[in-house]
């Protein structure tokens, strides 16, 4: 799969992972933001990708396989699921 996230959803991404490093650095004075809300966004943004056939994709497999990657990343870090749990033990 070959996808590069576009001009105005890239930013989006980014600033919302800076937000995650500055609360993970000082959790108390900063504006809660988690991992799972960044997985969560590029999940969004491929699927809008998919549903306006901007992604250039050879093997519908893959996709399939970074959608449900992301959706796993999404629960595991919002500590939802038996993956979570497992990671957790």
């Amino acid at each position: 799969m070959n996808h590069t996230f576009n001009k105005t959803e890239l930013p989006q991404i980014r600033a919302l992972v800076d937000k995650v490093k500055v609360h993970e650095a000082d959790p108390e004075n900063s504006p809660k933001a988690t991992w799972a809300e960044v997985y969560a966004l590029a999940g969004f943004f491929l699927q809008k990708a998919l549903n306006e056939n901007r992604v250039d994709f050879s093997d519908r497999a893959e996709v399939d396989a970074i959608k449900v990657w992301l959706v796993g990343a999404v629960c595991v870090n919002s500590k939802q699921g038996s993956f979570s749990e497992l990671i957790r033990k």
